[in-house]
């Protein structure tokens, strides 16, 4: 499970295994002070808000914002994930799909010669 706590610098602040467990399937849980989740809200539009998703463009992980991510509705979601093996095979297989177009370790290195390049 990823989990934001709104402390410290910042908007969110977030914890993941992706680093760790690349291709897990995972339950998505965002949590920060109200007035900081309205700010947020009014500045940025998106349809989802873990990085997975939007990249896939689709729901990969189940997000659970605010009130939404209470422990009833995360142990649900993680219930319906442990019991379907084909569903997790499937997301594991997106989620590895969308670490290989990111093109893997070294992304930021790879950033900064592109700009480095362009601007010589």
């Amino acid at each position: 499970m990823a989990a934001g706590r709104g402390h410290g610098p910042g908007l969110f602040r977030h914890r993941h295994l992706g680093k760790r467990a690349p291709g897990l399937p995972t339950v998505v849980a965002y949590k920060t002070s109200w007035p900081t989740y309205l700010l947020a809200r009014s500045m940025v539009r998106v349809k989802h808000i873990a990085m997975p998703n939007i990249l896939a463009g689709e729901l990969l992980m189940p997000e659970f914002i605010q009130s939404q991510a209470s422990p009833e509705n995360l142990a649900g979601a993680l219930r319906a994930l442990l019991s379907d093996p084909q569903r997790r095979r499937v997301v594991r297989g997106q989620l590895l799909g969308l670490r290989n177009q990111l093109g893997g370790p070294g992304a930021a290195v790879r950033a900064a010669e592109a700009i480095l390049k362009e601007a010589a």
